[in-house]
């Protein structure tokens, strides 16, 4: 964790309190599935603490896009179970009917689940659109043109383009087919901008951000060239033909653009950044709910002191 988290919080704060506030905040929620557990417990800390409708933006990447929506759609005491229930859906239907490996998965099913339909003979309970648009803080999410491999920065205008772009965010490429969002087919923006900083600050003014949070899930040093190659290769194997060939280059180095990205991120001088991050050792090899609940549990109790410290 940086050491820029407590002065992020305290900006955070006087917003919260200082309706003229001249502090814009905006987090930055980073991908992995079911690291993203992690996030969970951040934002639990932030709602609790009332602070999430004191920020200017969120912007999600990948799986943090439904995980952000949670966040501002939700009042205290809502959003654990909003996760954990989600959770176990993920869990249940890896093994269920609905899920086919290599480019055959129906991520509509996960859709489905957000927007609050009986799944797997259980009611969740939603990501409620509209208190999304009420929060008055802007969501934005990051997917991959299909055809051209650039990333898009959507804000949705509508409750089905926000689920469309939900459903994007989870379409991992060689797992998922592609979704059909404002003409354009697009998927998970693994493969086109993990740290999508520079987007963020070529904002106008008015809305750039002078404090960034980017709860990154997990965080390593880029991995050796040959785990790059295998990686390549793996995908090559299994997706040749079915996925286009920029996505299969891309995926193999997603991990070391992950970390140039942060590394320039960290370096500007136009911003408060901070970052916060679950330590890869201790990302869930074992995918059950008991450590995934533990990982929500260490992101909400870490933050939860911070948040105390830098408001008090």
């Amino acid at each position: 964790m940086t050491a820029n988290v407590k002065a992020v919080l305290t900006a955070l704060g006087k917003g919260s309190v200082d309706a003229v506030s001249s502090h814009r905040v905006w987090i930055i929620g980073g991908g992995g599935a079911f690291n993203g557990a992690y996030l969970a417990g951040v934002q639990m800390a932030l709602v609790e603490a009332g602070l999430h409708t004191s920020l200017r933006g969120v912007l999600g990447v990948s799986t943090s896009i439904p995980a952000l929506g949670y966040m501002l759609a939700a009042t205290p005491g809502d959003i654990e179970r909003h996760l954990f229930e989600t959770t176990t859906y993920s869990l249940e239907a890896r093994s269920s009917k609905f899920v086919k490996w290599y480019g055959k998965t129906d991520v509509r099913w996960l859709r489905r689940v957000f927007e609050g339909e009986t799944f797997l003979g259980r009611e969740p309970k939603p990501i409620v659109y509209e208190r999304v648009v009420n929060s008055g803080v802007r969501f934005v999410g990051v997917v991959t043109d299909w055809e051209t491999g650039r990333p898009h920065y959507i804000e949705p205008t509508s409750r089905d383009e926000f689920f469309t772009l939900i459903e994007a965010g989870c379409s991992m490429p060689g797992l998922a087919p592609p979704v059909l969002l404002r003409d354009r087919l697009v998927c998970d923006s693994v493969t086109s901008d993990p740290c999508p900083v520079p987007w963020l600050m070529s904002l106008p003014e008015t809305e750039r951000p002078t404090h960034i949070l980017f709860v990154a899930n997990a965080w390593h040093e880029p991995p050796s060239r040959a785990s790059q190659l295998r990686s390549w290769g793996l995908m090559r194997r299994f997706h040749k033909g079915r996925v286009p060939q920029y996505i299969i280059d891309n995926f193999a180095l997603r991990h070391q653009r992950f970390y140039r990205g942060m590394a320039a991120a960290l370096a500007r001088n136009d911003v408060t950044m901070a970052v916060a991050w679950l330590p890869w050792q201790q990302r869930p090899l074992e995918r059950n709910a008991q450590k995934i609940e533990a990982l929500t549990m260490a992101g909400y109790q870490t933050f939860r002191e911070l948040i105390n410290q830098a408001i008090s």
